[in-house]
């Protein structure tokens, strides 16, 4: 068997009202470890949670969008500084 992974389990979720519970879970052979308080969620902190983007690896859109921008660029200060001229 391998080593022990532990992760949180979240019982019961703390509200402004009550507190919660998690436990420490092993991933490998499911031992719970003792439970723990959750503190109550204080009425200020926000419970959204931010999305993370998913990564796919694939920037050639990006660089491609990237290069059109520099390219145009060039373009138009060549345009200005020939009319100044």
């Amino acid at each position: 068997m391998g080593t022990h992974t532990y992760e949180w389990v979240i019982d019961k979720e703390a509200t402004t009202t009550s507190t919660g519970l998690k436990h420490l879970e092993c991933k490998v052979c499911k031992k719970a470890l003792p439970s723990e308080v959750i503190s109550k969620v204080s009425e200020n902190t926000t419970t959204k949670t931010k999305k993370k983007s998913t990564n796919t690896g694939n920037l050639t859109h990006l660089t491609m969008w990237l290069s059109l921008f520099v390219v145009s660029g060039m373009g138009i200060v060549a345009i200005l500084f020939k009319k100044i001229r």
